[in-house]
């Protein structure tokens, strides 16, 4: 079971290949600087805890075997949600300057039961990892703690029969419970765009070798649902000889206006790229 199991803020810029990073939740970074910021950056007074202690402390237990035809497993993982949340407190002064707060950015502690199972028809492989957060807001009704949500990540891959085309595709969600009476800010209304409840992604990818795998075409996508927008990833790759490569790639994205959601606010980041290796 693939589920992120923690969340990292990093000074960063990821117009880069450098990022700091360490061996303490270190599944997702965001970027804090540069084009790539998601503005956090400008919350004022941030302070962002050190997760490299034991009070950050995980454990996690998982199982799989084979039944006939199906490979299936189970997962228990005692830890951290992978998202942020964020905890106000008033300093002094007007309580509406938002500089008289103290913004902390907290982890919620959370039990996830995980199930994932895979199995081949023909020349289709199917998949389905899901997963239940159980987190301290039972109850939903706790504006600074997450509530219960539901994980999943359906995917299937294929190549067509008598060619080396290859497509994969998978869809990456969660449904959280309790969101029909949300709060202004309540921690839930920021896992959708228009539907605090759902959030889904549909991945797609293609590869296409050809010239006796010297030369690759790839297309992949990601199709953010609810927040309407999308980035698309061309790249061609041509391995010249043993030791020589050259890749061209980009990536084209578009968010809605309007709708306050990470690829509306990297629309203007389209971009193209070529890259020479040489390994000796």
């Amino acid at each position: 079971f693939k589920q992120k199991t923690a969340y990292e803020i990093k000074e960063c810029d990821w117009s880069s290949d450098v990022c700091s990073s360490d061996l303490f939740f270190s599944s997702h970074i965001m970027a804090q600087i540069g084009r790539w910021s998601t503005g956090m950056e400008n919350i004022p007074n941030l302070h962002i805890p050190d997760t490299t202690t034991l009070e950050y402390s995980q454990a996690a237990l998982r199982l799989t075997g084979t039944v006939g035809r199906f490979d299936i497993g189970t997962q228990y993982y005692y830890g951290y949600l992978p998202d942020p949340g964020l905890t106000p407190v008033y300093i002094s002064g007007d309580p509406l300057d938002p500089n008289n707060y103290n913004n902390y950015l907290t982890y919620d502690r959370g039990h996830l039961f995980g199930v994932e199972g895979g199995f081949a028809l023909g020349f289709l492989t199917f998949w389905l990892e899901a997963g239940y957060w159980l987190t301290e807001d039972l109850e939903g009704n706790d504006p600074t703690v997450y509530n219960n949500r539901l994980v999943y990540l359906p995917g299937m891959d294929f190549t067509v029969p008598g060619t080396k085309l290859y497509f994969n595709v998978q869809l990456v969600g969660d449904y959280t419970f309790n969101t029909e009476d949300l709060s202004l800010f309540d921690v839930d209304e920021t896992t959708g765009y228009g539907s605090p409840a759902h959030n889904n992604m549909l991945l797609v990818a293609g590869e296409f070798p050809f010239n006796k795998d010297k030369n690759k075409i790839r297309l992949s996508g990601m199709w953010s649902i609810e927040e309407e927008g999308y980035m698309i990833l061309p790249e061609f790759l041509w391995d010249i000889n043993d030791n020589l490569n050259l890749s061209i790639y980009g990536q084209i994205i578009e968010g809605k206006d309007g709708n306050e959601g990470m690829l509306n606010s990297w629309k203007d980041n389209d971009n193209f790229a070529v890259k020479i290796s040489y390994s000796f």
